[in-house]
């Protein structure tokens, strides 16, 4: 399971400082060894695939991925041009995250009928397809588009699409049209037992590669007895279930009831031991969506000053520029280990004894986030050997068998 971040509306960072903040996120994200940042179409903020095409010149390894552009915010056309702009300005790592949204967005706020999403998502993806086979002159007419146009923007690979699917009809179509979905307000039993089974075999039946499962987690370190804290700030400040059917029948084939429940929240072992529940519950990417706690902006800001916040979160947010080259600079970058007999590792950052990296396990040159074994667990984390592992960047994965 390969680990990103996902970043969220800022709104607390002065308007002018927004997308200069984004850029650096990503571009520390990349430096500390995430495998992809994600970005997403908050309604009256930033506009996620212009911040990303920003992005692509700023970075040059780290995926770039929407999570999600409604297709409601632009027709198919406009759509696809500016994605394959978008796939160009970051030399082929972007991902287009489409979703059909919500009826309190689509009809609320943009005065658009909403009528029957899965239907409209399959003529959109009609339309994008077409776009994407270019360049060339197309035609598609179906019950939403009658197009008629050329596309001319570039004659390399267009990005891979995935689908935020909550429902059957939606699952199908990213099996069989997509390749993958990426998921919000879903644990590890909805995915295991829900989307996984289904989307897998609609897309083995349909001749398709094993689809991609990205699935957005919040994610806070903190104390034991803060745990309930951070899920209900999670669930204030991400949730909107009550007023998003989409999200409640997804919420209905697992145990949590908001966003608060599918957070990995506690300390570095309750941390990691969520994160290995999501990958055997067939996650083959997670976007960790850090939750900052605290009581003012400073301190619940990622990429604030490090030294100045009370609490540290996993994982690490962009550096203050006091300390960007002592923590991006992997000869100075190293985290203190927890070793087990089976070489499962559970770290934190040498040097500051509050700030948490994640647990690693070398392996062929790569960063494995490595999910204990039951011995590991069931010792105490004082029991095991504790050594210091120096690190390269490069890409941060969770190793072991998934479903």
């Amino acid at each position: 399971m390969r680990i990103g971040l996902m970043f969220g509306s800022d709104k607390e960072r002065p308007p002018a400082a927004r997308l200069e903040g984004v850029v650096g996120e990503a571009a520390a994200a990349e430096g500390q060894g995430f495998t992809s940042f994600w970005f997403p179409q908050v309604p009256g903020y930033l506009d996620a695939m212009t911040v990303l095409t920003v992005v692509g010149r700023a970075t040059g390894r780290i995926e770039l991925g929407t999570a999600v552009v409604p297709i409601q915010s632009r027709h198919p056309v406009p759509m696809a041009q500016q994605a394959l702009t978008t796939q160009m300005a970051c030399g082929g790592r972007f991902t287009l995250g489409l979703g059909v949204s919500h009826h309190w967005i689509v009809e609320d706020q943009w005065g658009l009928p909403y009528g029957k999403p899965a239907a409209t998502m399959r003529d959109y993806l009609d339309v994008l397809d077409a776009a994407f086979a270019g360049p060339v002159r197309f035609d598609v007419e179906n019950a939403t588009h009658r197009v008629h146009s050329p596309i001319d923007v570039d004659d390399r690979r267009p990005p891979p699409v995935l689908l935020a699917a909550l429902a059957p009809v939606m699952l199908r179509l990213a099996g069989e049209r997509a390749s993958g979905t990426i998921l919000w307000m879903a644990d590890e039993r909805a995915i295991g037992d829900f989307v996984v089974p289904r989307l897998s075999k609609v897309a083995d039946d349909a001749g398709r590669p094993a689809p991609r499962v990205v699935a957005r987690v919040p994610v806070a370190l903190c104390g034991d007895g803060e745990v309930a804290d951070a899920q209900r700030v999670a669930s204030e400040v991400l949730g909107h279930a009550d007023i998003s059917p989409n999200y409640l029948a997804l919420l209905e084939h697992g145990d949590a009831e908001d966003v608060g429940d599918t957070m990995a929240a506690g300390d570095e072992a309750a941390i990691l031991e969520r994160l290995g529940r999501y990958r055997d519950a067939g996650v083959t990417d997670l976007a960790a969506r850090v939750v900052g706690l605290g009581g003012d902006p400073a301190t619940r800001r990622p990429g604030s000053s490090r030294a100045a916040a009370p609490r540290r979160f996993w994982p690490p947010s962009p550096p203050s520029s006091e300390r960007s080259a002592a923590l991006v600079d992997p000869a100075v970058l190293h985290h203190e280990a927890d070793v087990g007999g089976d070489g499962d590792v559970v770290g934190r950052v040498a040097g500051d004894g509050d700030d948490v990296g994640p647990a690693l396990r070398p392996e062929h040159g790569r960063r494995h986030l490595a999910a204990p074994s039951r011995a590991a667990r069931a010792s105490s984390p004082r029991a095991m050997t504790r050594r210091c592992i120096s690190l390269v960047p490069s890409p941060i994965t969770i190793s072991g068998a998934s479903r």
